[in-house]
C-alpha cells in the first residue's frame, strides 16, 4: 500500500510540471527603469544586443508626471552594447542632457520598418558618493522587460510617446 501512495505522489508531481521550462529574462523589445535624480549621483544604462541583426534603439526619459523631456536614438549593432550615463545635472557632453529625468523607456526598433523588434536586454548602475571616506557606492540591476503588446495597444499610444521628442 505504502508504494501505491508513492507512485501516485510521483505521478500527480510529474504531472504538474510545466511542459515548458518557465524563464525569467529582460529579454525583449521594451524595457522599463529609472534615473536617481540627486544631485550627486549618476546613472549608467547599458543595453545589450545579443541577437544576430542590427537594430535601432530609442531611449525616451520622462519626469515623474509622465511628460517625455528627452529622447536618443541610435542603431545597436548585432552582438554590441550601448552605454548611456546621465546625471541629475544634464551633462553636455552626454545626450541628451536629462536634468530632471527619473524614468527611462527603451524600444528595439527594426531599422527598416521602424517596428517593435525583440532582442534587447538592458541593466543599470546607479553610482552614490558615501558620507563617509568619500567612497563610491554602485548598485546594479536589470531593467525591466515590459510586454510588447503595451507599446502597441491604444493606436501605439506609448510607443508614440516615447518617439514624442526625437527627430526623425
Amino acid at each position: 500500500m505504502k508504494i501505491v501512495k508513492i507512485i501516485a505522489i510521483a505521478l500527480l508531481m510529474l504531472a504538474l510540471v510545466p511542459t515548458r521550462p518557465l524563464v525569467a529574462c529582460s529579454f525583449d523589445a521594451y524595457l522599463v527603469g529609472y534615473v536617481d535624480s540627486n544631485r550627486e549621483n549618476t546613472t549608467l544604462f547599458q543595453i545589450i544586443n545579443p541577437t544576430s541583426k542590427k537594430l535601432t534603439i530609442v531611449m525616451g526619459f520622462f519626469d515623474l508626471d509622465g511628460n517625455a523631456i528627452g529622447c536618443q536614438k541610435t542603431d545597436l549593432l548585432p552582438n554590441g552594447m550601448l552605454e548611456v550615463p546621465v546625471s541629475s545635472e544634464g551633462r553636455p557632453e552626454y545626450k541628451p542632457p536629462v536634468a530632471k529625468a527619473n524614468v527611462v523607456k527603451i524600444m528595439s526598433l527594426d531599422p527598416q520598418g521602424g517596428r517593435p523588434a525583440k532582442g534587447i536586454v538592458g541593466f543599470q548602475r546607479h553610482y552614490y558618493p558615501t558620507r563617509f571616506l568619500g567612497a563610491t557606492r554602485i548598485s546594479e540591476s536589470n531593467l525591466a522587460a515590459v510586454p510588447e503588446q503595451v507599446l502597441l495597444d491604444n493606436d501605439r499610444a506609448e510607443y508614440k510617446k516615447i518617439l514624442e521628442r526625437c527627430s526623425p
